[in-house]
């Protein structure tokens, strides 16, 4: 069993390839999720929950152009899987 982020960063390696098919273009910023996932895991495990939790943050204002509110990181992973959803449910332009 994987540690919990790098379950995370598997999962959203899989989102990226279907958003991608999709037509999300390349470099929007859900398509690099699963690196910011890897990312918290090292982060987290060196004992810098800030710098991930920052970075995250950052993400999420990225990909819904909206700040999200300081919280935990599954809560702001919960805000980027709803931006992927609805990425999804739009038609490819």
């Amino acid at each position: 069993m994987l540690p919990v982020f790098l379950e995370i960063a598997s999962e959203w390696r899989d989102t990226a390839d279907r958003l991608f098919a999709a037509g999300v273009p390349e470099g929007h910023p859900l398509l690099d999720v699963w690196r910011e996932a890897a990312w918290c895991y090292l982060m987290f495990a060196r004992g810098r929950p800030d710098a991930a939790l920052a970075r995250l943050r950052a993400v999420v204002e990225e990909a819904t152009g909206l700040l999200p509110p300081s919280g935990e990181a599954f809560a702001l992973f919960a805000l980027l899987r709803e931006a992927a959803t609805a990425a999804l449910a739009r038609p490819a332009a």
